[in-house]
């Protein structure tokens, strides 16, 4: 694994990244509400009033088990760079599985 950031920085860029295009969320695919709960470690609801509790229980269970949260993390990052690249902001990307993954966070609105 490559090197990462630290937790505050990344966090601070996500949430830069999020201000600046709100459906960039859908980005991360099965991994959302993991860097949700990830940015709730950073930030209340008052900062990001899209931190709430809302969670699609079929995309959690989608996303892959790691043995630590920086492994995850990286994985993150590189699946919101490929639908960023690929999928242009659809609500609908590819899943580590191979199958289709629809995000709509009721939190987000979008």
């Amino acid at each position: 694994m490559t090197d990462l950031l630290p937790p505050d920085q990344i966090a601070t860029n996500i949430r830069k990244t999020l201000d600046a295009d709100i459906k960039s969320y859908r980005n991360f695919g099965v991994f959302w509400y993991f860097i949700k709960a990830f940015l709730k470690r950073h930030y209340d609801r008052d900062q990001m009033p899209i931190l709430g509790p809302f969670e699609q229980p079929d995309v959690v269970a989608r996303m892959p088990a790691y043995e630590s949260a920086a492994d995850a993390l990286h994985d993150a990052l590189l699946t919101w760079r490929a639908n960023w690249e690929n999928n242009m902001g659809s609500a609908t990307s590819i899943g580590p599985d191979d199958e289709p993954v629809t995000l709509f966070d009721e939190d987000v609105g979008v």
